[in-house]
């Protein structure tokens, strides 16, 4: 990856948590989450399957995070919110390839070049009853990206750095 010298350490990071088998889970999830997140910390058994795309390349030598704004159609649970590409996971289908398959959905991103580096601890989303498992994937250069209208208003092309200070955690 073509990314400073920090991004490579980021990255070595990522890979090292996420092949080391235990995950933070909840604990780490609780950090950065809304106030509402303590009362909702188990999912029901109806709960649906579903995963998102944790996108982190290169710009400029600095690692980014890929999020995106949905639009916001009518009675759409999730309309207009700041999210990770993904959806529901379809029956014979893992976590990580519903996650590149929502990514080319949404963003016109072919899953070519792309690296799956892992899944992060599932979260229960109460409000649209889904279970999620977030999908780490790298990319060693900027993608271009094609945006579905009907789903996706905006990317938001987010420095790492920014999200791992201090003063991002609520």
């Amino acid at each position: 990856m073509s990314a400073s010298p920090g991004g490579a350490i980021y990255l070595d990071c990522i890979r090292r948590h996420l092949s080391g088998g235990e995950l933070p889970g909840y604990a780490a999830q609780e950090v950065m989450g809304h106030s509402l997140r303590q009362h909702y910390t188990e999912a029901p058994p109806n709960a649906r399957p579903a995963a998102v795309l944790a996108l982190l390349y290169p710009i400029r030598g600095s690692l980014h995070l890929l999020f995106i704004q949905r639009t916001s159609p009518p009675g759409d649970r999730h309309g207009g919110q700041i999210s990770f590409p993904g959806g529901s996971i379809d029956a014979g289908e893992t976590s990580s390839a519903a996650a590149l398959r929502e990514l080319e959905e949404e963003l016109g991103v072919p899953s070519t070049n792309l690296t799956v580096a892992g899944e992060l601890s599932p979260i229960f989303i109460f409000n649209s009853n889904f279970v999620v498992t977030p999908v780490v994937v790298l990319a060693d250069h900027l993608p271009t990206f094609t945006l579905q209208d009907s789903e996706v208003a905006h990317l938001l092309q987010t420095p790492l750095t920014a999200l791992l200070s201090p003063s991002a955690r609520g």
